[in-house]
């Protein structure tokens, strides 16, 4: 079915062979699908951004239960003949409204704009590297954003979910409410929690969530069929282009959370991929000379809130490396 008879047919303006096209096709077994696709079809060419994804996913369902419900089995259809067509066409001409209506206002209500329902403001922080930023969210939760990320929250919550976008790093600390669920959307999975304490981290490669205390349960996406409940001091882990499941492992717990306090932890790990940790702890480049050849000895080491310039030289101790810090590049050069 054309989209722009579609239309036409919902604004009132389609012409009489147009309605007439229209009532036939949604007598049409296919037209549940056809009308999801349309759904879909329409979305993309909106162009509609990915916080805006659980309200066509919310719309999206309902469309779909109500698809079940309205079709009558084969006997009904039978038995009802023209009456049942009827029935089942005016359930699709209000369920095309919705579908319609739905997508409109979801495109229309961007943060900070207004439509005919009310105002969805969205509050939107970045957090860049050498960064970093404590918040609290509209229902007191509290959130430490780490360096070189990205958080967006509704100014004001629903009143049937707290719903939170994360690219990068934050720990969490939610306040309880049993009747809204907290919920936060971050590297391909989805994490819903009522009261605990807990830290996502989003990378290129993967997606880490560890639970400190209280419990959580973990999607894939919206995928209920991989839903897993966290206990304290469990770490669930993504890979998104090379699994379609959660790996659940423990974690330290006593170490995990320290960026939050301001604090460097590494252990036994190559210097090599400390490296970008401190490129993004102080929003530094870091580069060495050729004959730097440190970069794949193990270290350990501890700095809390320390400054860049001290913890190089801590580690040049360590790896017989001098530096220098002109600007925001450091260059290593070997002793």
């Amino acid at each position: 079915m054309d989209k722009a008879i579609i239309a036409r047919f919902l604004n009132g303006t389609a012409t009489v062979a147009e309605v007439e096209q229209v009532m036939r096709w949604l007598g049409q077994p296919h037209a549940g699908q056809e009308l999801e696709k349309l759904f879909t079809d329409v979305w993309e060419e909106e162009g509609l951004r990915l916080q805006d994804e659980l309200r066509r996913q919310r719309l999206h369902h309902q469309i779909n239960e109500a698809l079940q419900r309205s079709v009558p089995d084969s006997n009904s259809r039978r038995s009802s003949g023209m009456s049942a067509f009827l029935r089942t066409a005016a359930t699709w001409i209000l369920l095309l409204g919705v579908a319609y209506l739905g997508l409109r206002v979801i495109r229309d209500n961007r943060p900070g704009l207004e439509d005919q329902i009310g105002t969805v403001q969205w509050v939107e922080k970045t957090v860049l590297p050498g960064q970093k930023l404590q918040l609290e969210l509209p229902d007191h939760t509290k959130v430490w954003v780490n360096a070189n990320s990205e958080i967006r929250f509704p100014k004001a919550f629903s009143s049937d979910f707290r719903d939170v976008y994360l690219d990068g790093e934050a720990f969490f600390e939610v306040q309880q409410e049993s009747a809204r669920p907290f919920r936060v959307f971050a590297g391909g999975i989805t994490t819903e929690v009522l009261g605990t304490r807990f830290n996502i981290k989003v990378q290129e490669e993967k997606t880490e969530l560890a639970l400190l205390d209280g419990s959580v349960r973990v999607n894939i996406g919206q995928n209920r069929e991989s839903q897993r409940v966290l206990s304290p001091g469990q770490q669930a882990t993504y890979y998104p282009d090379t699994s379609d499941f959660l790996r659940i492992r423990s974690f330290d717990r006593e170490k995990a959370f320290l960026w939050k306090d301001r604090i460097i932890h590494f252990e036994n790990q190559r210097f090599a991929t400390i490296i970008p940790m401190l490129e993004n702890w102080y929003g530094v480049s870091i580069h060495h000379s050729g004959r730097f050849k440190n970069k794949d000895r193990r270290v350990s080491g501890t700095f809390s809130n320390d400054n860049l310039e001290n913890l190089l030289i801590g580690l040049g101790f360590t790896l017989d490396f001098t530096f220098e810090l002109r600007n925001d590049t450091v260059t290593l050069y070997p002793q």
